[in-house]
């Protein structure tokens, strides 16, 4: 095992990021501070809980979550299993056997919008694989950061001044910079592979031990120079691809404003370059705005269908399919890959 949480929960942020190699520990890690925290505690009420994305996921681990760490870490527990849950059986003061839970598992995608769960005892909560690659056919949900932060207000109950503080961890292997959450909550790492505000703290793992030992196996010889071996030993982000970002794009004048999921962009045309550029930067008095889903439709904005038959958009599909289509930054360049595939540009 190479990867603790421990340095990062001693941060003391609530959200906890952490994108490193595949095999570093970081899913281990986790589950034996999990453990770990319960067993320590002298009266056994600190319990934690599991999230994953879907619930086919959740069912494939569930029942064999703690064999490794049960053996690795020599806890010795006999676990046992009860609906949701994972824990221990314990006498109890008049001499009956109760079950007495560790550990909660839940599925974003089903229990989002759960209610009356209530978890008094819960003290950390760790989201595994959040980070997905959309080439395999992964897609993360709709509205995801959102719909993660209803199932924690639901679990945690941060408002409740009763209830002790419940970070969470975040862990994921390095697919891409430019993601939902990251997105969402404005997480810009820095040169060290950080990034730090007053409730979130955001790892980029950088292990040069790691790095070194797994490039030194026979499997990290053979995939050594490869996008893919990048990727899995060093931490590179796999799907970053920086062609056309350009922060510092000359722009002439505003051709159009558009609006995706909730935010409005401007398309900027420099006719000295023959390009065109899209940017944070927009227009609000712009007469030629589109957007592209029914949830950012709004009065006076034109939709999908018009924007691909009018010459806003066969200026955009010539400068897209010409190479003459810049972006201020990754995640704008993602945004509009969404876009010219649902326009099928």
């Amino acid at each position: 095992m190479w990867f603790t949480p421990n340095d990062v929960i001693n941060k003391q942020r609530l959200f906890n990021f952490v994108t490193g190699p595949k095999g570093d520990g970081k899913t281990t890690g986790c589950r034996n501070y999990g453990l770990n925290l319960f067993c320590k505690d002298s009266d056994k009420q600190a319990e934690f809980c599991v999230i994953r994305r879907y619930k086919t996921e959740t069912q494939a681990t569930y029942k064999k979550y703690f064999d490794d760490i049960n053996t690795k870490f020599n806890y010795g527990l006999d676990i046992k299993y009860r609906g949701r849950s994972a824990g221990i059986m314990i006498e109890s003061e008049t001499g009956e056997e109760i079950f007495k839970p560790i550990c909660h598992f839940f599925s974003l995608s089903t229990d989002a919008g759960i209610q009356g769960i209530n978890l008094p005892n819960l003290r950390f909560m760790i989201f595994e694989e959040i980070f997905l690659d959309p080439r395999k056919g992964k897609r993360y949900l709709k509205n995801e950061p959102e719909e993660f932060a209803r199932l924690y207000d639901t679990l945690a109950r941060p408002s409740d001044p009763a209830r002790k503080r419940v970070p969470v961890i975040f862990i994921g292997n390095s697919f891409a910079s430019s993601n939902p959450y990251y997105d969402f909550f404005h997480i810009s790492l820095n040169a060290n592979g950080e990034f730090k505000s007053k409730n979130i703290y955001a790892l980029h793992i950088q292990d040069k031990e790691f790095s070194e030992h797994a490039n030194n196996t026979e499997f990290g010889r053979i995939m050594s120079n490869t996008a893919y071996g990048k990727h899995a030993f060093d931490n590179d982000f796999l799907l970053d691809n920086f062609d056309f970002v350009d922060k510092d794009f000359k722009k002439s004048h505003l051709l159009y404003n558009f609006i995706y999921d909730g935010k409005t962009y401007g398309v900027w045309i420099n006719a000295k370059a023959s390009a065109l550029f899209v940017s944070s930067k927009y227009d609000p008095s712009c007469i030629r705005s589109y957007s592209f889903t029914t949830d950012d439709l709004k009065p006076n904005f034109l939709t999908a269908k018009m924007f691909t038959r009018n010459k806003q958009g066969e200026l955009t599909k010539f400068a897209y399919n010409t190479g003459c289509l810049y972006f201020e930054s990754l995640q704008i360049k993602n945004v509009w890959f969404d876009i010219a595939r649902l326009c099928n540009l």
